[in-house]
């Protein structure tokens, strides 16, 4: 699916906006997932982008792609945590 036909279905979404849609166009790259999130969209028509966004993650995101080993962590208030290759060699993230 190219990028135009996924941005057509991702802005048809009810509640899309820009973010959204660019967000997803980029982060979904493979043919098979873009296929699977627009057949949940046609399955759902009434369920907004809040959802197509927790279906996504909670099916094809993976939240250690998101981090380089000397990436550091900081929780809520701004604190250092540490940096996610070391939390991650120490069993410490993710956190539970």
């Amino acid at each position: 699916m190219s990028d135009e036909e996924f941005r057509g279905i991702l802005s048809g979404v009810p509640g899309s906006y820009d973010d959204f849609v660019n967000c997803m166009v980029r982060d979904v790259r493979t043919d098979e997932q873009r296929k699977v999130i627009a057949a949940y969209i046609r399955e759902n028509p009434g369920l907004n982008a809040g959802y197509v966004l927790k279906f996504y993650t909670d099916h094809f995101w993976n939240e250690e792609d998101d981090y380089e080993d000397d990436d550091m962590i900081y929780d809520d208030d701004g604190n250092e945590i540490g940096r996610y290759g070391d939390l991650v060699r120490d069993g410490k993230w993710p956190p539970c």
